[in-house]
This record gives structure tokens, sequence and C-alpha cells, in this order.
């Protein structure tokens, strides 16, 4: 006996497949339907998978969250840590994410400072991940040790909860390296203002050296005098 009585409950049904018709089917079972349970959303043809379109049309998909709790998209996992979670590799026609950068919306701007020091300390690595959490992936990558990372900038980790094979870990690390570009780049001129000081400190002793190379021939021919 509801309060508010929706105009339809369905309350009993089966998990949503290709084979099975869940608690509500859209469209003619041999062609192309929607089949819903109660946590599931699926698109068919005749039986096989098929595109499921979201506001094909144009207008925003809006995923709000709302109340005390947590929640994120999952993509290829059914336990997102983050608002997005990824699991396999994400392909864009560009490679970068557009972030707030406009100058009228940051305070403290200050240069950074020491980046040669803070880039000798990291150590990148190759390695493969366990196959306890990463099972199909076997190629060798590139990165950093989140721990490692932390000991020189902690606020690039995060903990999560994350399981691993059977384990579940309560202060699994994640990595953000988003802020290594303006710390390679400030390295990277560090580095130079390095190379010009000391170009213009061999210019001067080449100038020294030249004077004192014309000032051992001036004693020469002095000493030798050509007859």
């Amino acid at each position: 006996n509801y309060t508010n009585k929706p105009k339809m409950n369905i309350l009993f049904g089966a998990d949503a497949s290709l084979g099975s018709d869940g608690y509500l089917l859209v469209g003619p079972k041999a062609g192309a339907n929607v089949v819903l349970d109660n946590n599931e959303i699926m698109a068919r043809n005749n039986g096989k998978t098929s595109s499921l379109f979201l506001q094909h049309d144009g207008g925003n998909l809006v995923i709000l969250q709302k109340g005390i709790g947590k929640g994120g998209v999952g993509i290829g996992l059914s336990n997102p840590s983050h608002i997005l979670h990824v699991n396999g590799v994400a392909r864009s026609f560009q490679s970068t994410w557009a972030t707030s950068s406009d100058r009228r919306v940051k305070n403290d701007v200050s240069s950074i400072q020491n980046a040669m020091s803070i880039v000798s300390k990291l150590r990148p690595v190759t390695f493969k991940w366990d196959a306890t959490y990463r099972p199909s992936d076997t190629l060798i990558h590139h990165g950093f040790i989140a721990q490692e990372v932390e000991e020189t900038m902690p606020t690039w980790t995060q903990q999560v909860e994350e399981k691993v094979g059977e384990e579940l870990i309560d202060d699994f690390r994640t990595l953000n390296t988003s802020d290594l570009v303006p710390i390679l780049t400030r390295a990277i001129q560090e580095q130079q203002e390095v190379i010009l000081e000391q170009k213009s400190i061999m210019q001067v002793m080449q100038s020294q050296i030249d004077e004192l190379t014309a000032d051992i021939t001036t004693l020469m021919t002095s000493l030798n005098p050509e007859k």
C-alpha cells in the first residue's frame, strides 16, 4: 500500500539477458528491442547484442550524485572508485582533457622552484601488471610506483578501496601525473638556464685563452725576432 502509488510497478521477472525477457520487454522479440530488469537495461536485435542510444538526437545526458552516497560511472567494471573509472584503454580523436585554467579564477600564483630536484627524485620504471589484478594484460608498461612518488609529491596520489583478486585493499594508491607536465616544463627551463650560464662561463674562459695565446705569441715573437 503506497502513499504515492506508481502508475506501473513490476515486481517479478528475470535477469535481463540475450535469452531472457527480464522484467519488461519493449519492442518485438524477433526484432530490435530493449529488455529491462531491476538494475539493467539491454538493447538487443533478434536475440543478439545491439547498440543502446541515449539522447541520440541531442541534449545533455546528466548523471547526478545526490545525497551522502558516492556514485560513479564504470566502463568495463561494476565498482568504480572515481566519478569515471575505465577498465581498459579509452580512445579519443584528441589526446588530452580540457581543464579549467583561466587566470581570473586562480589565486596565490607563484613560479615553480627546484623542479630539477623534484624530477631527479622520481624513478621511471617498466613493469607488468600482476595477474590477479589485470589477468589479460601481459604487456610491458612504463610509469611510476605510486608509493615512491608519494614520498616526493604526496598530492599526486590518492587512496581508494580496490579489489585485487579476492583481497579488498582499502588503501590502494592511484596516481595522477597531470601535474608532472608543468614540473617537467620548469625543469627544462632550469636546465636551460644552467646550460646558458655554463656557455657564458665557457665564452669568458675562451676569451681569456685567446688573450693568453695572443700574449704568448707576442712574447715568443719578441724572444725570437725574425732575422
